[in-house]
């Protein structure tokens, strides 16, 4: 959830760009579950679960181009960058023989910054005080996934971790209410 303060700078009369700033608060829950049978340790629905949880809070701020093009119909392209501090949940939970043998049972919560950035391109309608916007959206959360992991059978009870970054696309819709 984004709560932006904005101020739109006329460049020409056909070209506006807006310049905003504020909060961000994020909840991100990612779960993954696998089950596992055959094999050559025999796996009888051998279990593994890694959630991971999110929630934090922190600033946002960036720029939006809208080119109008006709009667306040136009095209848009659009930046934001972000940085949250928030906390982490993290287990890696790892169970065999129908779950009655428990293998792995790891739990850890910390504290981390996420940086995130963003992009959208599209299409957008702004009229005197509506603006609505349709488009792609690329949205990058470096660092998000930072788990637990048991790297090798060969290195029983060594740690490690399975680190990689949190990446969304997709179409994006927007509606803003100017006043």
């Amino acid at each position: 959830m984004d709560l932006d303060i904005a101020r739109v700078i006329s460049v020409s009369p056909h070209l506006d760009l807006k310049v905003f700033g504020g909060g961000r608060f994020a909840w991100i829950d990612q779960k993954l579950t696998a089950v596992y049978n055959g094999g050559s340790f025999n796996a009888q629905n051998t279990t593994v679960s890694s959630p991971v949880y999110f929630h934090g809070a922190g600033v946002t701020a960036g720029a939006q181009g809208f080119w109008k093009i006709y009667e306040g119909l136009g095209l848009f392209a659009r930046v934001r960058g972000s940085m949250l501090s928030g906390q982490f949940r993290n287990f890696l939970t790892e169970t065999d023989q129908n779950g009655t043998v428990s293998v792995v049972n790891v739990r850890e919560r910390y504290y981390q910054v996420v940086p995130v950035t963003e992009m959208a391109v599209g299409a957008a309608y702004q009229g005197e005080h509506l603006f609505l916007s349709v488009g792609y959206e690329l949205q990058n959360w470096f660092n998000m996934v930072n788990s637990p992991d048991f790297a090798t059978g060969n290195s029983i009870g060594k740690l490690s971790r399975r680190s990689s970054d949190l990446s969304l696309e997709g179409l994006a819709v927007q509606l803003g209410f100017i006043f």
